[in-house]
């Protein structure tokens, strides 16, 4: 069992995730989610046992930015 501690978004909100953290000897998680084509959210990356929340949240908020970076690419590519 995991307690979500913090949630992010970005500004479109397309791009979603939460900080979480497990029982004590299972370190901090986080998951980032982003929409597909139909608008639902899907997994874009989940990462784990990280020894401390600032480690964590480092980790988490750069593959934020990634997967951002990602829709981003996808975007253009289907205006052009």
């Amino acid at each position: 069992m995991a307690w979500q501690i913090e949630w992010f978004s970005n500004k479109a909100g397309t791009t979603i995730g939460t900080l979480a953290v497990g029982k004590a000897n299972e370190g901090w998680n986080y998951a980032v989610l982003g929409r597909d084509k139909t608008g639902d959210f899907q997994v874009y990356k989940l990462g784990g046992d990280l020894f401390s929340l600032d480690d964590a949240r480092a980790e988490f908020l750069l593959e934020m930015a990634a997967a951002e970076k990602s829709e981003q690419k996808v975007r253009r590519w289907r205006a052009a």
